[in-house]
């Protein structure tokens, strides 16, 4: 049961697909399309129900949120639940796809908290457009660098936005008042 090495989980699912000479799997078309549906969903979510309103609403400012009514315990157990929710989703389709080992998700967290500091931290469509962004400038420099510098390629953007533009790429500076 327990150990570091990688499990597989096997599929009948792992037969490839070419589209435009470049090969995928059928569960790498199923994760890209759940991710796509799990985007959307938390777009319209965000946007459009009470809860998403809630949710923006403690992120901005937690006590205002709290003086104006909202459950704030609620809202971070809500916020918590969902992200479990998506992370158990996203990990299984990684372990179909890769297989699964004691690690298996560090990776995807520190990019994702570079595309997020690059994107801009206040900004949902930022994290999106910088996980974007850091996708293609790594895939696109292992065309010419060996691919084990494909997460310094994505630590290089960082400091380069964290040098020259640290509100990313759609984030907005805050000004305070004296």
């Amino acid at each position: 049961l327990g150990g570091t090495d990688t499990r597989i989980v096997s599929s009948e699912i792992k037969t490839g697909y070419s589209l435009l000479g470049v090969t995928f799997t059928t569960i790498q078309y199923i994760t890209l399309l759940t991710a796509i549906i799990a985007y959307i969903f938390i777009f319209f979510y965000m946007k459009n129900t009470k809860n998403g309103k809630a949710i923006r609403a403690v992120a901005s400012d937690p006590s205002m949120a709290e003086i104006v009514g909202v459950d704030v315990p609620k809202i971070y157990l809500l916020v918590f639940a969902f992200g479990s929710g998506f992370a158990a989703v996203a990990g299984v389709l990684t372990s179909i796809d890769t297989g699964m080992d004691p690690w298996m998700g560090t990776n995807a967290v520190l990019m994702a908290t570079i595309a997020v500091i690059v994107g801009g931290l206040d900004t949902f469509w930022g994290a999106a457009l910088g996980g974007l962004f850091i996708g293609l400038a790594q895939n696109i420099g292992i065309w010419q660098i060996p691919s084990k510098y494909q997460s310094a390629i994505a630590f290089g953007m960082l400091m380069l936005f964290i040098l020259f533009k640290p509100n990313g790429i759609l984030g907005h500076t805050i000004k305070q008042k004296n």
